[in-house]
C-alpha cells in the first residue's frame, strides 16, 4: 500500500492525557513519559525528547531518541516497530541506551 500525498493543512493537536490512555502509551509508559513529560521526578522542569523513525539503508529500521535537556541522542536498530519501541522502553527504564552527543547543525552557508 503505498502512502497518500499530503495536500498540508494541518491538523489538531491531541493532549498528553489522550495519549497516555491509548494502547500504546499504557505498553510504553517510560517512551512516552520521554516525549510529554515536562517535569522530572523530582519536580524540576524538562523539555520532552523526541522521537524519530526511518528505514536505514541497510532495509532494517532505526529509532533515535533525542534527549533535548542534554543534546544527546541514542539510535536502536531492529526490524520491526514493535521491536524498536520495545528496545527504546527498555533502554530507558534501565537507562541501558548509549547516548551520544549531537553536532551542531551549522546549514548551508
Amino acid at each position: 500500500m503505498a502512502i497518500a500525498k499530503r495536500t498540508g493543512g494541518g491538523g489538531g493537536s491531541v493532549g498528553t492525557d489522550a495519549v497516555k490512555e491509548c494502547v500504546i502509551g499504557k505498553q510504553f509508559s517510560t517512551l512516552l513519559s520521554f516525549v510529554a513529560d515536562t517535569t522530572y521526578a523530582d519536580g524540576e522542569v524538562r523539555t520532552p525528547g523526541s522521537i524519530t523513525i526511518f528505514k536505514a539503508q541497510d532495509g532494517g529500521l532505526r529509532l533515535c531518541l533525542n534527549d533535548k535537556n542534554t543534546e544527546e541522542s541514542a539510535f536502536i536498530s531492529g526490524n520491526s516497530l514493535t521491536e524498536l519501541f520495545e528496545d527504546a522502553e527498555q533502554g530507558l527504564l534501565f537507562q541501558a541506551l548509549d547516548w551520544r552527543t549531537q553536532k551542531k547543525w551549522k546549514g548551508k552557508k
